[in-house]
């Protein structure tokens, strides 16, 4: 097996170079006919030395295994493609099976084309070239070599779009990481053009040999001079070495001078005083420009001095880590939940499909829950955070497995420097400067601004950003300190107000935000639900306001009189005594139906009411299912990216066939980009759902009729029932009983040759000539009588006193068939389906006092 190092972070031992030509020793030369993912793969296992080392590599591994072992070993190195099917004829190959190098080959050619030997329920997709070949490569003795050659086809734009270019680039940088990997560019044209568009994805050794500017080419001994000479000069932790780390962390390597100013919170002058005197003079960055802005990038000799620093540094922790033990130096706790021991918390950035996705499920001024059985990477220190200039639209997501993981998440997601600078701009601020009284600023709005903070708003946009350091350095002191609790509860604190004044100045600069709360799964409701639906409601009560400025905390809840004296009292209108939350909660888990009563309960009381609260109440719709229009919304936002645009059969479609809003981003995100803007045609829908997984469609149905509907939704033509049966798993008695609800419903086709679904398959006949699914011409009344006609007997069918038929009658009430077990999900998805809202589903949860209502008559008396 290929040896490591410590120093190795990825553990492979081989790399990617640039070349003006192969080099002499190459094993394999790649020039695809197509560039794209799949035809790339392709060739380069249609080589003979890439089949045999694969084959090699499998016997190698296999060596002193049994088949079980050997399986679970595939599986622990990523092997997993194909749904897990790759790993099979691996097996049979350490086996000694006679076809199956064959069936490997054949498996490992098809990867990615979205087809496969095993049919459309194993059908292929980009994530499978990563998982089948590749790890067992990075195991192999032998190492390939590899050249994959560019040419003028893969720069012409006409030719080769660049989220195609993207794919096959970042494949070449995975490969990499199994074979030694020569990218050639024949041309220097060709070189400029990887400069220009895609040195975000390249190692910094190749994209500088890229660069158009750069003539010298270092010796190795001219490296190892320079890297010295900024050891002696730098040191390891100085204010350059951090600029030199932040390039490193940006996959392009590159970051603009104003990219510097914002995250260092420095002036211009110092960064580039930096940059000038120290980090230019070394080589260890080169000036450069980055759209049209002038930026730094990090050489090949800044990445090595990097690479240098951070062994020594390594060797370092690891001799002071062992001092001698002593009884009086142990500290023991109990675990907590979510606790990640002292890992730092950390910001990443929603896709854009799940910006999307959580802006649609939101309900305004409100809190959706969304069932979503999904379970996401056990760590809640990471938080999501993302922006929409063209729709002024924040989101912000973490996992909150109790109060303390929720709320110092979300302080620090909403204190996020990035975030701040694109929200908040000091445009913004200065204008509701002035616009916005500064008493209501401090005294109503409770923002806690100051005099300084008035003349210079940057300065409490930079005061926000340190505030969420102080917590962030506060949560590592609490994880080593004997005063852990009382520790908490100051970052508790602290959090509830770093984020409560975040939220009203986003407010106040028209800023809409979603926070998104990911609820793990099989949470104990009063260990974990009871503490954190109290953290959320308190949060719903800081983050509320009334007559637009009224912070609803302080107005009603707040026990402090210092505080209540200070905040100034609202003239409450008795016509609309109501204020509402700011922005949206979306919750999202498995288990929200269980989460959702403990929150209500606590939404109407987060704390105890104060004597002299005022008269006015903060009301809080609740949804517990997203409607109709949010996944009209889902689906024009993700399609609008693609260049394309819904039709209102294909919104049915996701609103009955799939979970939630999430689903219908996830399955849309998976279709190509249009030039020319025009309808999503009915076959690419049938791609992007089969996307999903079977769990993923119909899932309030019981899990054959989801196997059903997902195996037709692979289908590449009509099945047999039998073949159905096979490759659903489920009995042909089991197809039969619900066959005749999806016809009644338009979804299903049964002829002699079997059944399909009606949504075009992905061929040239019927892209010309679209299927679509029957439901489009059908009322849901028509779609109800359909349904109850071929699930009843033709007597109970027939008889207006039947308790379900009945409801097809005079007055017909087809809504009570929601009360009917069997019937309940059958309906909804017939009014999916048709295009019907189904009954609102809303409650409204009321903060505050009871007030009293004045009838009408005695309005008028005092009125007269």
């Amino acid at each position: 097996m290929k040896e490591t190092t410590d120093s190795d972070d990825t553990a492979y031992s081989s790399g990617l170079t640039l070349s003006e030509q192969p080099p002499v020793d190459t094993n394999v030369i790649v020039r695809p006919d197509t560039w794209n993912l799949s035809s790339v793969h392709a060739a380069l296992f249609d080589a003979a030395d890439m089949k045999n080392t694969l084959l090699e590599a499998i016997r190698e591994i296999a060596t002193g295994r049994t088949p079980r072992e050997f399986d679970d070993y595939l599986t622990e190195i990523g092997v997993t493609a194909l749904r897990g099917a790759y790993r099979t004829p691996c097996i049979n190959i350490a086996r000694g099976g006679k076809e199956a190098a064959l069936n490997l080959l054949e498996y490992t050619r098809q990867l990615g084309t979205g087809h496969s030997p095993l049919g459309p329920g194993f059908s292929s997709d980009e994530e499978d070239i990563r998982s089948g070949a590749l790890p067992i490569l990075r195991e192999a003795d032998v190492t390939p070599t590899v050249a994959v050659v560019i040419d003028s086809e893969f720069t012409n734009p006409d030719e080769t779009k660049a989220s195609e270019r993207d794919q096959v680039l970042s494949f070449v940088v995975d490969l990499a990481s199994a074979c030694d990997v020569t990218l050639v560019a024949e041309s220097q044209i060709e070189r400029t053009f990887l400069w220009k568009f895609h040195r975000d994805q390249l190692p910094a050794s190749v994209e500088c040999e890229c660069n158009p500017s750069r003539r010298d080419r270092l010796l190795s001994a001219e490296i190892d001079e320079k890297v010295t000479a900024a050891v002696d000069e730098l040191g390891e932790d100085s204010k350059p070495v951090k600029y030199l780390r932040m390039l490193d962390d940006e996959g392009s390597q590159t970051l603009k001078y104003d990219d510097f100013v914002r995250e260092t919170r420095v002036s211009r002058e110092t960064v580039r005083y930096h940059v000038s005197q120290k980090l230019v003079p070394l080589g260890l960055v080169d000036r450069t420009e980055w759209y049209g802005k002038a930026a730094i990038t990090l050489t090949h000799v800044g990445e090595v001095y990097l690479d240098v620093i951070t062994r020594q540094s390594r060797l370092d922790e690891c001799v002071e880590s062992t001092p001698n033990s002593s009884p009086q130096g142990v500290c023991t706790r109990p675990p907590q939940d979510g606790d990640e021991g002292t890992a730092p918390y950390k910001a990443e950035y929603l896709p854009a499909y799940e910006h999307h996705a959580a802006a649609a499920s939101a309900t305004e001024n409100g809190i959706n829950l969304v069932k979503e059985p999904v379970d996401w990477e056990q760590n809640d220190r990471i938080r999501w955070v993302s922006y929409d200039e063209d729709k002024d639209e924040a989101v912000i997501a973490v996992r909150a497995s109790g109060e303390y993981e929720y709320l110092v998440g979300t302080a620090l997601a909403l204190s996020d420097p990035k975030l701040l600078h694109k929200t908040l701009t000091v445009d913004r601020l200065e204008k509701i400067v002035e616009e916005v009284p500064d008493c209501i600023l401090r005294d109503a709005r409770n923002l806690g601004i100051t005099d300084k903070a008035l003349d210079n708003p940057s300065e409490f946009r930079d005061a926000i950003v340190a505030r969420g350091e102080e917590i962030e350095d506060l949560t590592t002191k609490a994880e080593n300190s004997e005063q852990r609790s009382a520790i908490r509860g100051k970052i508790m604190r602290w959090s509830h107000g770093l984020a409560g004044a975040v939220v009203h100045i986003l407010d106040l600069a028209g800023v809409d935000l979603v926070r998104e709360i990911r609820l793990p799964e099989k949470l104990d409701a009063g260990r974990h639900y009871e503490p954190l639906a109290e953290s959320i409601a308190r949060s719903a009560a800081i983050q509320s306001a009334y007559a637009d400025h009224y912070v609803g905390y302080r107005q009603l809840y707040e026990d402090r009189d210092e505080k209540r004296q200070r905040a100034i009292t609202p003239d409450i209108d008795a016509s609309a005594p109501v204020g509402s939350l700011i922005g949206s909660f979306v919750i999202r888990g498995k288990d929200v139906h269980r989460f959702a009563p403990v929150l209500k309960r606590r939404l109407e009381r987060p704390v105890e009411l104060h004597e002299d609260a005022p008269e006015f109440n903060i009301e809080i719709p609740i949804r517990e299912e997203c409607g109709r229009e949010a996944f009209e919304d889902v689906t024009a936002r993700i399609l609008w990216q693609k260049g394309m645009h819904p039709t209102q059969s294909v919104v049915s479609l996701l609103y009955g066939l799939v979970g939630s809003p999430y689903d219908a981003a996830r399955a849309l995100s998976k279709l190509g980009n249009e030039d020319n803007t025009r309808e999503i045609r009915p076959d690419e829908l049938r791609y992007a759902l089969a996307r999903l997984g079977p769990e993923r469609i119909l899932p309030d149905m019981a899990p054959s009729v989801s196997s059903i509907v997902y195996t037709l939704l692979c289908a590449e033509k009509r099945l047999p029932q039998k073949e159905l049966a096979e490759r659903a798993d489920v009995s042909a008695q089991t197809i039969r009983n619900h066959r005749d609800k999806l016809e009644a419903l338009g979804l299903l086709h049964v002829g002699d040759d079997g059944y399909r679904l009606l949504l075009s398959f992905r061929t040239r006949d019927e892209r010309q000539s679209p299927v679509t699914p029957e439901f489009g011409d059908m009322g849901f009344m028509d779609a109800i009588d359909a349904l109850l006609e071929g699930t009843l007997p033709p007597g109970r069918y027939g008889d207006p006193d039947d308790p379900i038929a009945g409801v097809l009658f005079w007055l017909p009430e087809p809504w009570l068939l929601l009360d009917d077990d069997r019937l309940c999900v059958w309906t909804k998805l017939a009014a999916t389906l048709t295009g019907t809202e189904i009954p609102e589903l809303v409650e409204t949860v009321t903060m505050g006092p009871e007030i009293e209502q004045i009838a009408i008559t005695e309005t008028t008396e005092a009125i007269a």
